[in-house]
């Protein structure tokens, strides 16, 4: 008879199997016994088979209590009677085990080396963020002084913003922040994006229920900190930034400003010197010009012949483009002119900026009006009010237009 037998796995479990050498008469001589000597031994009524079984009797067939710390005797003659064929199999459990060990090893020290790359990954893009300024993470809360002079501070980037004044708005959509303005004035129509943008009436007509059912975490207001709108928002717990520029320069101070607190101080930094360039381009050409050569404006703004004066942005647009206006000595930013006073201030250019027809109209029909020397020089011009009354980013086209108006041979003809 022939016994298969495959070599134990690691498991215990045969993976091939081999045939055993056949057994011979004398029976297998690895496990012949001893000649002269003793096979059986006696100690009290214990007895002790040494034969490859080890069976363990107590008299009266009771089982001794065994010490748990203490070898059971089977197992003491399991051990004594293994032949070599346990020995081997043995080895291979002992070396199964070992290499189980080292592979949990292995696979813990991998684990480990994967979750620290992580780590590393992580603590990398962070201090890049940090390093770049590209967002507010880490420095969340900022502190800016406003154009009312009122310090204000937020605890992190704006998320939804309301804007309460056009050139507000169009600043807004210059940096890249279109998509978090949620509420705008009836008055907002540039850029095109802004007409599918909730209106929330305007700066002197507010709908504060409005307003506060948009949930804004900043308003950017205009007028002083004391108007009644600066103060209206602020009773309803808004957090409430004031722009008012007076000059083009404040404009761009504006405009970094605006990017500071929404977290695009890169945008606004490249806009504002986009701007500064394309002015100080037109500053370099009027340059050329002298003071008796400046072209002189009045700037109507109705058929009522009201206009702007010093402190309003459109004056120091005027300036900019190289024009001195005739209502300089009004003293305040807007005021209204008489006919006597218009005929002797006698401007070479007079701007409309108002697209209505029936204003240039109305103002023909004026008694004196045909007298002026910029009517008979067919020197009176209108103008998109949008573009030229927005102290916003597109203040750099409004005095390239306003230049070409005044000076036709420096920067081309322009105006109708």
């Amino acid at each position: 008879m022939r016994i298969w037998r495959g070599p134990a796995t690691v498991t215990g479990e045969p993976t091939a199997t081999e045939p055993l050498p056949a057994r011979t008469p004398g029976g297998d001589p690895r496990r012949r016994k001893p000649a002269g000597r003793s096979l059986r031994r006696r100690s009290g009524s214990q007895e002790t088979c040494l034969e490859g079984c080890a069976r363990t009797f107590v008299g009266k067939g009771e089982r001794r209590s065994q010490d748990p710390r203490e070898p059971r005797p089977e197992e003491v003659g399991a051990r004594s009677s293994a032949g070599p064929s346990d020995a081997r199999r043995s080895g291979r459990d002992e070396e199964g085990v070992s290499v189980r060990v080292r592979a949990d090893a292995a696979a813990r020290s991998a684990r480990f080396r994967r979750a620290a790359a992580v780590v590393l990954v992580l603590a990398l893009a962070m201090a890049s963020v940090l390093a770049t300024g590209g967002c507010l993470l880490g420095r969340s809360r900022v502190t800016v002084v406003d154009d009312a002079g009122r310090e204000v501070t937020l605890e992190r980037v704006p998320e939804r913003i309301v804007s309460m004044a056009p050139s507000n708005t169009e600043i807004l959509f210059a940096l890249g922040v279109g998509e978090k303005v949620v509420g705008v004035t009836s008055f907002c129509n540039y850029p095109p994006e802004v007409a599918g943008v909730e209106k929330v009436g305007d700066a002197f007509a507010p709908d504060y229920e409005k307003i506060v059912s948009l949930k804004p975490d900043l308003v950017l207001a205009v007028g002083t900190a004391e108007s009644q709108l600066v103060k209206g928002l602020e009773g309803y717990g808004m957090k409430v930034l004031v722009l008012q520029a007076q000059t083009v320069d404040q404009v761009l101070e504006d405009i970094e400003l605006v990017g500071k607190v929404t977290g695009t101080e890169k945008q606004a930094r490249e806009l504002a010197e986009d701007i500064r360039s394309r002015v100080e381009a037109v500053r370099s050409k009027t340059a050329q010009i002298g003071p008796e050569g400046r072209a002189r404006v009045f700037w109507c703004l109705d058929s009522q012949l009201w206009t702007v004066g010093p402190g309003s942005f459109v004056n120091d647009l005027i300036a900019v483009a190289g024009g001195v206006n005739v209502a300089a000595g009004l003293g305040q930013p807007y005021g209204q002119f008489s006919m006597e006073s218009l005929l002797e201030a006698d401007p070479d250019v007079i701007v409309i900026p108002v697209l209505e027809p029936s204003v240039p109209a109305d103002l023909a029909r004026l008694d004196g009006w045909s007298r002026l020397e910029a009517v008979r020089q067919g020197r009176v011009f209108t103008i998109d009010p949008d573009l030229v009354s927005r102290p916003g980013p597109r203040i750099a086209e409004a005095i390239e237009s306003l230049a070409a108006l005044l000076y036709p041979d420096l920067f081309g003809a322009g105006g109708n």
